[in-house]
């Protein structure tokens, strides 16, 4: 069972969320896992990269439990990718860096459909000999590195001409 995802703030009257946090617990030992995506208006939003992305990095805080944490990203042509990100087997917070593979198509050359690569969330998996009592979880400044100018060419305004009737 996973309480959502919630925003942490410093007051009551606090308009800006200052980390993103998931408490949960599982009822017994085994292959356990949830997932943690960003929502708008209380519907999955998957968040656009820009350009052609080499790595993503993100702050987590570990309660030392053996826990692995996966990038979910979407590429291009539709296919949900798994990135391994590491383990949570420490305490506090961690930066931790991941490398996206270039075997990811991040540009469609079709018009219609995705145009980019698009960051889907985390995946958060148990190890099933560890203790799955109360455990929590917190995320902060997901953040990605970028060639924004991959897709610049002459002429690449033209792309998203719309024709009318005339």
């Amino acid at each position: 069972q996973a309480n959502s995802l919630k925003a942490l703030k410093k007051g009551k009257k606090d308009l800006n969320p200052k980390v993103r946090g998931v408490k949960t617990s599982y009822a017994r030992k085994g292959e356990n896992w949830f997932e943690v995506y960003p929502e708008i208006d209380g519907k999955p939003y998957e968040i656009p990269f820009i350009g052609t992305c080499s790595q993503i990095d993100f702050w987590v805080w570990g309660a030392n439990y053996l826990y692995f944490i996966d990038l979910l990203v979407r590429d291009a042509e539709g296919r949900v990718h798994t990135l391994p990100a590491g383990n949570l087997a420490f305490n506090g917070w961690k930066n931790i860096v991941v490398t996206v593979p270039t075997s990811i198509r991040q540009h469609s050359r079709l018009r219609s459909g995705p145009t980019s690569m698009t960051f889907v969330g985390f995946r958060v998996r148990t190890d099933p000999d560890e203790y799955v009592d109360d455990f929590n979880i917190f995320f902060d400044q997901l953040k990605y590195t970028t060639n924004t100018l991959s897709n610049i060419f002459d002429g690449y305004e033209l792309k998203d001409i719309e024709f009318s009737d005339s």
